[in-house]
């Protein structure tokens, strides 16, 4: 039985992008969280020299690692990290162990999967197969044995000693050293490999150290002392989440195979924006990193309140440089014993800022927390202690560099309070998987030449010059949406990566995004995006509700960069459709009606140098909400329209010089896609004639001073605080 101890001194810091913790653990060494160091039946604790003694002999029966080392919280791992272990000690050497013999068994795993190892630091080691056997092997081993194309074992770390009693020798007898060869091999010894595929050795050689890195796809381990590197690659790969590392001496009479263990670094390396340990006393301007504002972050921290404010705010963390930039703030005030803590959440003056209070059972003065925090184009969730307390739809946000953050409030007091364990990181929100374009046995191709048009490596299609391509998901049969693979949602969010080529004397441009149609039909729902000869500086926007004789909504006009990936975005809800373009608002419609979901497909087409750089199609946790006139953004020089089945786009087409009147000279076929000049004066003049032009709103956003003063009541308001504030039109 583990007898549990916290036995680990803080060595080195955290740094900048790659984050680094490093630990050097001894059995007299400080209390961090992040380590769990348990001393088993085997191992015992020398406190007058601050050293485990590991011991064993082959007729004893246990069940556990004589020292096993959980990592958990801060030192987690995931895809990206490199987990590195620093031994250092001695063999035992005695009137019992006169010619130093010392061989090691380790373990290494995730709770599902592991590495087995057998190191030596005599010379000689081997996996007892038999004398004669084929499979007798003399070396430093590993399992599963080293092939590059190998998986990790399967079993958890902690537990592959606990059947070890019922493991008997060729003999029929019980032999400690056979059975762990026997359980660390998956049940039969002769099937350990030669660690690098040959016949290598360590010797008396102090200290060793092993590296783990893990891909997303495969793992490495490295072995390395002052007498050896050698390393073993896996086509396989551990979970993200903690690990475990267990170590045992082989069980052997008299000192024989007994260490002492002087110390073990542990460094996990984190392929983060920031991280830092700390712990940090909370103070004004106490900048520790910059990071990169991205589509989707990641933040979690410990903290703990020593004092709670007597007045106004007190601010724990910021990501920003002013009270317009909270990626996101997190503040305390004197209510939050029964309030708990708010988060806060805004992108720049003019942008609705999201948040709200953790609530629950508040807060605890001198007691840890751990808070997370993710943000996405729609959400906006925070969790403490594992438990979700505000998840809320946000508006889409701009994406910034190097962006300030720190234990501090860029206009607030500092609360009294230390933060550790700090970590942020981007979540990527295109993965290889969720980009549609990666998956060619999903498509339908109807248009264009895939050999010429489609790049594997980054999952790119291309328009040629003087042609198009057109695509289609959803459709086994290249006609008729296929029942169970539809993109049939009511809520649903679809994005696609798209940029221009400069070719301006090859005519109209043009970027479709189809979503919602039974059939491969081009008169559907859809974001059309064109570029003309005529305007060949700007891009036109317009949403296709139906066929050609519905809805149609135009965006304002955007300056076309070559060469410059634009993301647009479609936002659907049942009936409300919000469309944005490099996360800006540019149309929301309302009262659109589709005929069934029950089925559904998704197309895509571009003519002329056009690219399609990613497809994404998502299930909408959290729908963008529909939103007025006086709620959007602007985007250029123009201003994002709101219309309705009953409304037009008029605001936008009231002038004849109209992008959508220039279209109709420079619009060509383009294949199945083609918009014929009739349709589109049509659906103009109708448009105009119902046209009704509203006055802009202004919008008031209260800006926070440093006296602000909290709010007594519970509300569910934009920011949930009362306080001295001016307004700000926006």
């Amino acid at each position: 039985m583990y007898a549990k101890m916290w036995a680990i001194f803080l060595f080195i810091g955290a740094a900048n992008a790659d984050s680094v913790m490093e630990y050097v653990l001894t059995p007299n060494g400080d209390n961090v969280e992040g380590v769990e160091v348990q001393c088993g039946d085997q191992c015992q604790i020398d406190g007058s020299n601050d050293e485990w003694y590991l011991h064993g002999q082959k007729s004893d029966v246990f069940d556990d690692w004589a020292l096993e080392l959980d990592l958990s919280g801060p030192l987690a791992v995931s895809s990206g990290s490199t987990i590195t272990f620093e031994i250092d000690g001695e063999k035992v050497v005695s009137d019992s162990n006169q010619w130093g013999e010392g061989d090691m068994f380790m373990g290494f795993g995730d709770g599902e999967k592991y590495i087995a190892f057998g190191l030596d630091f005599d010379g000689a080691l081997g996996n007892w197969a038999g004398k004669n056997s084929p499979d007798n092997i003399k070396g430093m081993l590993i399992y599963p044995p080293c092939s590059g194309d190998s998986s990790l074992a399967t079993g958890s770390v902690s537990d592959l000693l606990q059947d070890v009693g019922s493991q008997l020798n060729p003999w029929g007898t019980y032999d400690a050293r056979y059975a762990v060869r026997d359980l660390l091999a998956g049940g039969d010894r002769s099937d350990w490999g030669l660690f690098s595929g040959e016949s290598i050795s360590n010797g008396d050689n102090w200290p060793v150290t092993i590296e783990i890195m893990m891909g997303a796809d495969e793992v490495t381990f490295r072995f390395s002392s002052a007498s050896v590197t050698a390393e073993c690659t896996y086509s396989d790969t551990f979970a993200d989440g903690d690990f475990v590392f267990g170590m045992l001496g082989e069980p052997e009479n008299g000192d024989k195979d007994n260490f002492y263990i002087h110390s073990i670094g542990v460094s996990v390396s984190n392929e983060a924006m920031l991280s830092m340990p700390g712990p940090i006393d909370v103070e004004r301007d106490n900048i520790i990193g910059f990071v990169d504002i991205l589509d989707e972050m990641h933040f979690e921290m410990d903290f703990t309140i020593s004092a709670w404010p007597t007045s106004g705010w007190g601010g724990i963390f910021q990501c920003g440089s002013t009270s317009n930039d909270r990626y996101p703030l997190v503040m305390v005030q004197p209510a939050s014993p029964s309030r708990g803590f708010y988060t806060w959440f805004r992108d720049g003056a003019g942008y609705s800022t999201k948040g709200g209070y953790s609530g629950g059972d508040g807060l605890e003065l001198n007691t840890a927390y751990h808070l997370e925090i993710d943000f996405t184009q729609s959400e906006l969730i925070v969790s403490l202690d594992g438990v979700v307390v505000v998840q809320k739809s946000k508006s889409p946000h701009n994406l910034h560099s190097q962006v300030p953050c720190g234990v501090f409030s860029d206009n607030f007091n500092s609360a009294a309070a230390t933060v550790s364990n700090l970590y942020i990181d981007s979540i990527d929100a295109s993965e290889p998987t969720d980009n549609l374009l990666c998956e060619t046995s999903l498509w339908t191709l109807t248009g264009g030449d895939l050999d010429s048009s489609y790049d594997a490596a980054d999952c790119s299609l291309t328009a040629p010059h003087d042609g198009a391509i057109e695509m289609w998901f959803g459709n086994a049969d290249g006609d008729i949406a296929s029942d169970g693979i539809g993109y049939d949602d009511a809520e649903f969010v679809l994005t696609a990566e798209v940029s221009f080529q400069d070719v301006e004397d090859l005519g109209l441009q043009n970027v479709r995004l189809l979503f919602r149609t039974n059939e491969m039909d081009w008169e559907t729902y859809s974001v059309l995006m064109i570029r003309t000869p005529l305007q060949p500086d700007e891009l036109g926007i317009f949403f296709l509700a139906g066929t050609l004789n519905d809805v149609v909504a135009e965006g304002p006009l955007v300056n076309v960069h070559f060469d410059t990936i634009y993301t647009i975005t479609v936002h659907a809800d049942g009936d409300v459709y919000n469309v944005y373009l490099d996360g800006a608002l540019v149309s929301t419609l309302s009262d659109i009606t589709a005929s069934e979901w029950s089925t559904g497909t998704i197309g895509l087409s571009g003519g002329n140098g056009v690219t399609f750089h990613s497809l994404v199609y998502h299930d909408s946790i959290e729908p963008m909400p529909f939103r007025g006139e006086s709620d959007v953004l602007v985007l250029q020089s123009g201003e994002a329209q709101t219309v309705s089945a009953e409304r037009s786009v008029a605001e936008s087409a009231g002038s004849e010089s109209s992008f959508s009147l220039q279209i109709v000279i420079g619009v060509a076929a383009f294949g199945m896609g083609a918009i014929s000049v009739v349709a589109l004066l049509a659906l103009k003049k109708r448009v105009q004639q119902k046209a009704a032009m509203k006055p802009a709103q202004e919008e008031h956003v209260p800006e926070v001073s440093v006296s602000a003063v909290p709010e007594t009541t519970i509300t569910e308001m934009e920011v949930a605080i009362e306080m001295e504030a001016k307004q700000e039109t926006v």
